[in-house]
């Protein structure tokens, strides 16, 4: 089983648009009761979702019986395949003494 810390899962375009949406209703809420929400301070924050090729296989057998589904279904996951970052020092990088 795996669990980690929250991360940031969605990208800039998405973000934007919620945004872009929420922004009415943060208005409405300071017009109508007078609360208001802090803006987010979203920076240029690195969409964290990422699948890892374990994964994507769970997700191609899993698949397998949606007939020409499969395919879309498998090739949209694998957008988000990446290898996981690794603690410490990379393999090759020197390594510094005191």
């Amino acid at each position: 089983m795996f669990s980690a810390p929250s991360q940031f899962i969605f990208g800039a375009t998405v973000v934007a648009e919620a945004e872009r949406i929420f922004a009415l209703d943060r208005k409405y809420v300071l017009d109508e009761l007078g609360i208001g929400l802090p803006e987010p301070h979203l920076g240029n924050r690195e969409c964290r979702f990422f699948l890892d090729s374990d994964a994507l296989a769970e997700i191609s057998t899993a698949a397998r019986n949606l007939g020409n589904s499969a395919d879309a279904l498998i090739n949209a996951a694998a957008q988000y395949v990446r290898t996981r970052p690794r603690s410490g020092p990379q393999a090759g990088s020197p390594r510094k003494t005191s």
